[in-house]
């Protein structure tokens, strides 16, 4: 297949991050995946991997944990979800997204596997998963690093039975999927921890801890907790970036820097750290204190409080739960001290929209209520209802657009706008400055 016939086919398959009702019990399971990769080899047996799981921060820890891999001269393949622009920035080997040939190939090696075996409801996220195990056997990796993309315990990347596990902090979200309580919740996401393996956790409410604490030791394996075992100190934050001082039970590292901004990038940046612990331990890989403060100095990871634009600021943060819309409502307050000019709210309709609107509507002046070009997007008409303050401050636009184009009339050269709620949200806001590429 060409590149454009690989993404019709792609487009083909189900795929429920475009859907927000679904029966997950019957949705996920691992016969696919499973059956997939033995067809191919099982190409994920070649390599060790490392998986991390969570409610927030996944991607973020997931991209400073493969800088500082990389930087260290370690072949590295990363594995996100979900993609801004491209489906190909899922994929990537020592910094490097997939081209559009080889991903075309490894796409037409895994349609042929699903074709051989007659599996008839493969989704669009088995189908990537695989096409990313067996091109990172092909690339030769060292280390394979690997977010999870729903849940855990029945998330595809969990084929991997990997020795070494991040838990991010975990919030109420997918809730009518993974369960209504936080305990129903850390059930299903520490279910990525496996016998005799590593684990390291964000700092957890007491549920969810006392949750993966049960599990850590049915498994037989170790834990390591941000708050306890690692202990981020003297956390400053600016438009540039965060900066930290990290004390471990092994090491203390003086002001470490990320070019991502928010108190919560440092949790994650100690996640990651606390992982390369063991990545060092268990593979014997030469990773020293340069590599992981060159590393995490190098870290991007797009949509994550992502400056657009400086005449006027605008700001996109995929801010898209409860928690998250928190971490971005404390970093906004601490970085710019004041209230944005205009917020411009997409949200999900799967999602807690009030919740996040309780979070975000206090640092915002005026709100322009729109929609992602999403099945999953919530009407901004409901989206309105959902605000208590008064009514002249808030506005609906359907069109991102016009959204974009009105608070820019808004804000003028000297204010702020924030574009958040979604990802969604973000592959049109973002489009708009890189003229519209191809959805994938």
């Amino acid at each position: 297949m060409d590149y454009k016939k690989t993404l019709c086919y792609l487009q083909g398959l189900v795929n429920y991050e475009n859907f927000s009702d679904y029966n997950y019990a019957s949705a996920y399971n691992l016969n696919n995946i499973k059956a997939i990769l033995l067809h191919l080899g099982n190409p994920h047996k070649i390599y060790p991997s490392v998986i991390i799981s969570g409610t927030k921060g996944k991607g973020s820890c997931v991209s400073m944990l493969c800088s500082v891999l990389n930087e260290a001269g370690i072949r590295t393949g990363k594995f996100i979800s979900p993609h801004l622009i491209s489906v190909r920035e899922r994929i990537e080997v020592a910094r490097k997204r997939i081209s559009r040939r080889e991903f075309s190939y490894t796409i037409s090696e895994v349609k042929k596997a699903v074709t051989d075996n007659s599996i008839k409801t493969v989704t669009f996220f088995e189908v990537l998963t695989a096409a990313a195990f067996l091109y990172f056997a092909r690339k030769r990796v060292s280390i394979a690093i690997l977010e999870v993309g729903l849940g855990g315990r029945l998330d595809a990347t969990n084929v991997a039975q990997s020795l070494i596990s991040g838990i991010m902090p975990i919030s109420y979200d997918h809730t009518h999927l993974l369960g209504a309580t936080l305990r129903e919740i850390a059930k299903e996401k520490s279910g990525i921890v496996h016998e005799h393996s590593s684990v390291v956790s964000a700092a957890q409410r007491p549920e969810v801890l006392s949750v993966i604490k049960r599990v850590v030791r049915r498994k037989k394996a170790d834990l390591q907790v941000v708050g306890k075992d690692l202990m981020p100190y003297n956390i400053t934050t600016s438009l540039s970036g965060t900066c930290f001082d990290l004390r471990t039970k092994k090491n203390f590292y003086k002001r470490l820097q990320i070019p991502l901004a928010g108190r919560h990038q440092a949790i994650n940046a100690s996640v990651a750290i606390g992982l390369l612990d063991h990545i060092k331990e268990k593979f014997t890989f030469q990773v020293n204190k340069c590599h992981i403060s060159r590393g995490l100095a190098k870290a991007i990871f797009s949509g994550r409080f992502q400056v657009l634009s400086r005449d006027p600021y605008i700001i996109f943060d995929g801010a898209q739960n409860h928690a998250s819309a928190k971490a971005l409502r404390d970093a906004y307050i601490e970085i710019f001290k004041r209230k944005c000019t205009c917020m411009i709210l997409g949200v999900s309709a799967d999602k807690d929209a009030a919740a996040i609107i309780r979070e975000l509507s206090p640092i915002a002046e005026r709100i322009i209520f729109t929609r992602a070009d999403s099945p999953r997007a919530l009407k901004p008409e409901l989206l309105i209802g959902k605000v208590s303050a008064s009514a002249d401050r808030n506005y609906i636009c359907y069109d991102v657009k016009d959204a974009l184009k009105f608070a820019k009339s808004f804000a003028g050269i000297d204010g702020t706008i924030l574009i958040t709620g979604s990802l969604f949200l973000a592959r049109e806001a973002l489009s708009e400055g890189k003229g519209r590429d191809a959805k994938y």
